[in-house]
């Protein structure tokens, strides 16, 4: 399973902190000082659509101005690479899925 997580994050930190208390196997992405390869991001788009990677409910979308908005359909990576706060975290990939945000700490609650 591959974590993607921003450390500040409070959600992120309580997913990490499952992940270690289970031992659960997976590879930590920090998406602000690693990012996330293109071809990942961009096939989470294909597979899942842009408005379920993204928090357009968080504060984070709220201060984003109108044009960069407007170029993240035609320019996906460029834009979220520039703020990846503005995806959901945790983000869980688990290959056929996407666990993301409070999902993501829900579902990693149920695994013994």
């Amino acid at each position: 399973m591959n974590y993607y997580c921003i450390p500040s994050c409070d959600k992120c930190r309580a997913a990490r902190k499952l992940l270690q208390d289970k031992s659960i196997d997976h590879v930590e992405y920090n998406m602000r000082k690693d990012g996330i390869e293109a071809s990942v991001l961009n096939g989470w788009i294909e597979k899942f659509g842009l408005e379920t990677i993204l928090n357009t409910r968080s504060a984070t979308w709220r201060g984003i101005d109108d044009d960069t908005k407007a170029r993240i359909a035609s320019e996906p990576y460029e834009v979220i690479m520039s703020n990846p706060a503005m995806l959901h975290r945790p983000i869980l990939d688990l290959g056929s899925e996407l666990k993301l945000g409070k999902e993501a700490l829900e579902w990693l609650a149920t695994i013994d």
